[in-house]
């Protein structure tokens, strides 16, 4: 009997070694990124897994950043529908909206998304662009209200967050860093 209870011991510690390094890392917190935004626009974190860009002549949110609980897979045509669950559910909160949703990239999977709201009372339309990609076993959801930003200035961001996050380099960031 002694014998089991030694074996069961080590068999839980085993087990319980073998889980703890199945668990994937803490995801990083927004504030770890340098995002040198374009002149005119500034980050504001509300919190650890959200960055806010901020249109600093009027403080207007333009965009975002956000991690999300989306997983690598979820970044296929197959799995679009996840996708706008989610921005249904916890983005937009109605589902009372219009999309265009694309995916590909292959190894490297990425989600484009260009939705409009329309408003439940008044019937006002909101355009937002939504750019889903991976980086660290992490799904990143990149967005922008196309109502109040410019496709330039958009560009601009997009360059800077896709160059901090991925290394990818654009033509938008090839142009600055150039400038």
């Amino acid at each position: 009997m002694k014998k089991f209870y030694i074996f069961l011991t080590l068999f839980a510690m085993t087990l319980g070694v073998c889980c703890s390094c199945s668990k994937k890392a803490p995801p990083p917190s927004m504030k770890d990124y340098s995002l040198a935004l374009p002149e005119g626009y500034s980050a504001a974190y509300p919190s650890e897994d959200c960055c806010d860009f901020v249109r600093d002549e009027d403080g207007t949110t333009v965009g975002g950043l956000l991690i999300t609980q989306l997983r690598k897979r979820d970044l296929s045509s197959k799995g679009t529908s996840k996708i706008m669950k989610y921005l249904q559910e916890e983005i937009h909160k109605t589902n009372n909206v219009e999309f265009i949703a694309f995916a590909g990239g292959g190894d490297e999977p990425k989600v484009g998304v260009t939705l409009t709201r329309n408003d439940d009372v008044t019937g006002e339309q909101r355009h937002f662009y939504h750019h889903f990609f991976e980086k660290g076993g992490y799904v990143y959801h990149l967005w922008f209200d196309k109502d109040v930003l410019s496709d330039e200035a958009e560009e601009e961001i997009t360059a800077v967050v896709l160059q901090e996050l991925t290394g990818i380099q654009t033509a938008s960031s090839t142009h600055n860093q150039q400038q």
